[in-house]
């Protein structure tokens, strides 16, 4: 397969706004033809307008007559560039190359560093809403929403960042065919 088999965007698009419907996302997992990228493009999708829906909650919720919330805002919201900036850098760090034994193999070295920097990503948005309710600051919520938003947008997968990936992969001496091998992957089975 090649970068003009990506599906797009769009088809995650409809399954990342399905999901947020309760039971639907196990459905659309269960379906034996979906496609392991679009599955992922549309988790992704979920993840983000999750993040955005918290940040209706802090809007409804901010009804602090203080517009900096209390003494301990600017202090929580140090700890939350520092967590930012941390969730930014240790990904690349911590996910393992990825695995040209197997298209199986790839695929899961993929969904796995996936999920890592996913979790990463979001640990800064879910830091700023404890913040939030400690502080009763709504702005702290924006700043790990950003770092949130920069985090899912480089772990993205994207038709030019998988084909960069492809193409280290094939430095490498790899075969294998990223967007095949992910388009193929079915969640939850070896």
């Amino acid at each position: 397969m090649t970068s003009a088999d990506d599906p797009g965007w769009r088809t995650a698009l409809r399954h990342g706004l399905i999901s947020l419907l309760p039971g639907w996302s196990l459905l659309i997992r269960k379906r034996s033809n979906a496609d392991g990228l679009v599955l992922l493009r549309g988790l992704l999708l979920t993840f983000s307008i999750m993040i955005l829906l918290v940040g209706v909650v802090v809007v409804v919720l901010d009804t602090s007559a203080e517009p900096f919330g209390s003494s301990s805002a600017p202090s929580a919201a140090l700890v939350l560039i520092g967590a930012g900036v941390a969730a930014l850098v240790a990904p690349p760090y911590l996910v393992r190359p990825l695995s040209c034994e197997s298209e199986t193999e790839l695929a899961k070295g993929y969904v796995q560093a996936f999920f890592l920097r996913i979790a990463f990503a979001e640990s800064t948005a879910l830091l700023a809403f404890v913040a939030f309710i400690l502080t009763g600051a709504g702005w702290l919520y924006l700043i790990g929403m950003a770092f949130t938003a920069i985090g899912f947008m480089r772990l993205a997968p994207t038709a030019t960042r998988l084909a960069k990936q492809q193409e280290a992969l094939t430095r490498t001496g790899c075969a294998l065919l990223l967007v095949a091998a992910l388009r193929q992957h079915r969640f939850g089975r070896s």
